[in-house]
């Protein structure tokens, strides 16, 4: 791909997920939903499994100061976001090139500090100075989304209380109304499972503790908000 397109500073390739035996979860092709790789769609989708998917060119890695140090998880997503940033330019090879074993000792177990690490990126990423006008248009959406995420990996990995709260959080950028967000958070977890070929009952999730006092506490927030529109409209006239 670097041969055929020698302006690219970074190839990402598609994974293969398998379990501990080595047997063959499923493929992993995002490209089918992230066609094209650009600073926007990094920042959408973060279409990354694992670090072994990229290859990157060592003139833009010393460009960007390689990683940060430190920075215990996402250090890829910030590594890419900067690089894009400066106009490097991504491919997609179409294959899987490496497996990523999954096992309850990875280091994707780790939701709390995950979480942390995503959010914490996208934290530093927006408070530079140099971002384009049409990427600073869809912080709100970036950041909804991806607390959503980070919510939905909380849950995965078995700290619901941790997930409420970062879908409280989510609830400060979401674009929906009561409903729809309500909603919309079901649908992605649903999603982000089919995504690790894992199947989630809605049921399930709905019944958990967490989940009812989440769904009490956005209601609560809504009568807060028309309450105040309501007021707002009345000291108007």
């Amino acid at each position: 791909v670097f041969e055929a397109q020698p302006q690219l500073g970074l190839v990402q390739s598609g994974w293969r997920r398998v379990n501990q035996k080595g047997e063959i979860l499923m493929d992993a092709t995002p490209w089918n939903y992230v066609p094209e790789l650009n600073l926007e769609m990094w920042l959408r989708w973060k279409p990354l499994g694992t670090m072994g998917t990229l290859m990157f060119r060592r003139d833009w890695l010393l460009k960007v100061e390689g990683f940060e140090p430190g920075l215990a998880h996402a250090e890829d997503v910030d590594l890419i976001l900067r690089l894009a940033l400066l106009g490097c330019e991504s491919a997609w090879l179409h294959q899987s090139t490496v497996c990523y074993r999954q096992h309850d000792r990875n280091t994707m177990r780790d939701g709390i500090s995950q979480a942390k690490s995503i959010n914490y990126v996208l934290d530093k990423f927006f408070n530079l100075p140099n971002i384009p006008l049409e990427i600073r248009l869809l912080e709100n959406w970036v950041r909804y989304s991806t607390l959503v995420w980070s919510s939905w990996y909380l849950y995965y990995t078995g700290f619901p209380s941790e997930m409420a709260e970062y879908l409280k959080k989510a609830w400060n950028y979401t674009p929906f109304l009561t409903v729809e967000t309500l909603t919309n958070w079901t649908e992605s977890f649903v999603h982000y499972s089919q995504g690790l070929g894992q199947s989630l009952s809605v049921n399930q999730l709905c019944r958990l503790p967490e989940w009812n006092d989440l769904t009490a506490w956005v209601l609560q927030q809504t009568i807060k908000q028309r309450s105040q529109t309501l007021e707002a409209g009345i000291k108007l006239f």
